[in-house]
């Protein structure tokens, strides 16, 4: 999974689990947790490039989660998400880090059976996301 795959995900499966955020009018973002803690990221972004004057790319919903929230690196998270989402996990047994999550989400490029689990778990979370309005 490539980088902007990766941030794609995760910003879709935070929504699925209930972070939610706005961008303040200074351009950072302001991300309330699924327990109802709030904190502000980016803040250190700047309008303008301080060397060049060019415009710099404002940071998207994607950039501001990845902050406050890193489910590829945190087991208790997906389990959290399975939890939350209702996620049934099945095994394979013809290889160890077979592992499907809900409908048809795996991950044959994992490395092990916790990389495969994480990752399964972040598709199915980042699908029902993408989902809701």
């Amino acid at each position: 999974m490539n980088y902007d795959e990766k941030k794609e995900l995760i910003a879709n499966a935070a929504k699925a689990v209930g972070f939610t955020g706005f961008r303040s009018k200074h351009g950072h973002w302001i991300i309330t947790s699924p327990n109802g803690d709030r904190c502000e990221v980016c803040q250190d972004w700047q309008p303008f490039d301080s060397q060049t004057g060019a415009k710099n790319v404002e940071p998207s919903w994607a950039d501001a989660i990845e902050y406050v929230w890193r489910p590829l690196h945190d087991d208790a998270e997906i389990f959290k998400m399975i939890v939350t989402l209702r996620l049934d996990i099945e095994f394979s047994n013809q290889a160890a880090k077979d592992v499907s999550v809900g409908r048809l989400f795996s991950a044959p490029e994992a490395d092990d059976v916790f990389d495969a689990i994480r990752t399964s778990v972040l598709r199915a979370a980042a699908e029902t996301g993408r989902a809701m309005p």
